[in-house]
């Protein structure tokens, strides 16, 4: 065998592993994620979303499906802070980051001063209300 032929053997053998240990699913894989500060341990399929893993698997109800196509907003989450809409992110995508919902933006009820004012003078109050239990 040559030393190209070896070489390229080498790094088939390599491609090959490392493809090997990305492949997950297609049945339920374990899926840890942080939300609201808290870890929230879930046995999901790797193609949920991280909307569905939150509503439907973490009874956590306050972001909505509205439109599924990054469109309407009603998903929205942070990510490590950052608005993302949560129907276009995979849940297994979302481990080893910090999600907020809306249940997270107002603990124990309480709202923050922004949410306050803004409720007195926005008409739609849903968006920035504590949600209610849907």
């Amino acid at each position: 065998m040559t030393a190209v032929a070896a070489q390229t053997a080498a790094v088939a053998e390599e491609i090959e592993k490392a493809n090997a240990e990305k492949i997950i699913g297609p049945g339920a894989v374990p899926v840890a994620l942080t939300v609201n500060r808290q870890k929230l341990k879930l046995m999901l399929e790797p193609r949920v979303t991280l909307l569905d893993a939150l509503r439907n698997y973490g009874s956590l109800t306050g972001a909505k499906e509205g439109c599924d196509r990054a469109a309407c907003g009603a998903c929205t989450v942070h990510l490590d802070g950052v608005p993302i809409y949560s129907c276009q992110k995979l849940a297994i995508e979302a481990q080893g980051h910090a999600i907020t919902t809306i249940e997270g933006l107002a603990p124990d009820g309480e709202l923050s001063p922004l949410q306050r004012h803004l409720s007195k003078k926005t008409p739609c109050n849903a968006v920035i209300a504590p949600p209610a239990s849907s």
